[in-house]
């Protein structure tokens, strides 16, 4: 694979997100988990015919046409169908709409089979890998993920709605292994830490992993600590082992700085609506004040007027006219 970088779209409007799919916009953890599975087939569909099942809006379909010599995206959503087509049409992919359990492709007629995040949405799964099967060309391959369920679901005692039927180490291999005898298994799982592996060229057959809780007891383990998915290569023939994949997500630091930087804004205009709230009540608070003054004021008037008027209409006491004069006259 001569290419050395790969782009993944960017729809003008993204599709609305239901639950059920990753579609592109959406940031976090399962953006990287989701885009590494796409990164990583990509070496395995270099001048191949590909069909990816499960395709939903299509971003993974573009992002191995890259590479690819032709791609068929396939969703059951007409409306992922739909999306897709409008977005991503070329003259090198395209998609329709399909059921998994039996593909509206050509016995076969790919080379390479990628289903990402699908298998655990239905219940009839033998009838999806035996389609598999039929559609892949003799020496093709077989790239599928699958929710690790003892991990995914059990070890957090949660039940992703959407899963009709999860799978664990043993059953996924014993499902693929019953149409492909020979199957690589890796762990996937997002982390935030370091890597440490051997140069280009140098090889090891372990991955040391260390994880922690607080950041000072470090528990140490064999492979990738806590990964939720399964991902599996399988075949009909034997094939080279796959490599150690890494994504570096740099990014994913300035998608940290935003959402902060969006909490801090949403924070500081809460603050300044509160503030304002506060001034709003005191002029209120004033406004009363000066209004009991007016009414206190203008009582105060009234009474003092009463008053005038009253000294006025009440008798002079010793003023002239009167008929009492003072002793001694």
């Amino acid at each position: 694979m001569n290419r050395s970088a790969f782009k993944f779209p960017s729809p003008i409007e993204p599709m609305q997100h239901d639950g059920e799919r990753y579609t592109s916009g959406i940031e976090g953890p399962i953006q990287r988990e989701h885009y590494h599975r796409y990164l990583f087939a990509l070496r395995y569909c270099v001048d191949k015919s590909v069909l990816d099942v499960a395709s939903g809006e299509g971003y993974g379909s573009f992002l191995l046409e890259q590479v690819a010599r032709n791609v068929i995206g396939v969703d059951i959503d007409q409306k992922a169908v739909d999306f897709a087509n409008k977005n991503y049409l070329s003259e090198r992919v395209s998609y329709r709409r399909g059921d998994a359990a039996k593909l509206p492709i050509e016995d076969q007629s790919v080379d390479v089979v990628v289903s990402f995040e699908t298998i655990e949405h239905f219940a009839d799964q033998a009838d999806f890998i035996a389609e598999i099967d039929r559609v892949l060309r003799p020496g093709g391959l077989v790239i599928m993920s699958s929710p690790n369920r003892e991990i995914y679901s059990e070890a957090q005692n949660y039940q992703n709605p959407f899963h009709v039927h999860e799978l664990n180490k043993q059953e996924f291999v014993d499902l693929l292994g019953f149409r492909f005898p020979h199957i690589r298994l890796l762990e996937q799982g997002a982390v935030l830490g370091s890597v440490i592996l051997p140069l280009p060229g140098e090889h090891t057959d372990n991955v040391e992993g260390f994880t922690t809780r607080d950041g000072r007891l470090f528990e140490r383990l064999t492979g990738v600590p806590g990964a939720p998915y399964f991902i599996a290569l399988a075949a009909r023939a034997p094939f080279p082992a796959p490599p150690q994949s890494i994504l570096h997500f740099d990014f994913y630091h300035e998608q940290i700085e935003r959402r902060f930087a969006a909490i801090e804004q949403v924070r500081q205009e809460q603050a300044a609506a509160h503030s304002q709230q506060e001034k709003v009540r005191g002029i209120g608070h004033l406004i009363r004040k000066i209004g009991h003054l007016i009414r206190k004021s203008k009582k105060m008037r009234i009474r003092a007027r009463e008053d005038e008027v009253a000294g006025r209409a009440a008798p002079r006491r010793g003023g002239r006219g009167s008929g009492n004069l003072p002793p001694g006259e």
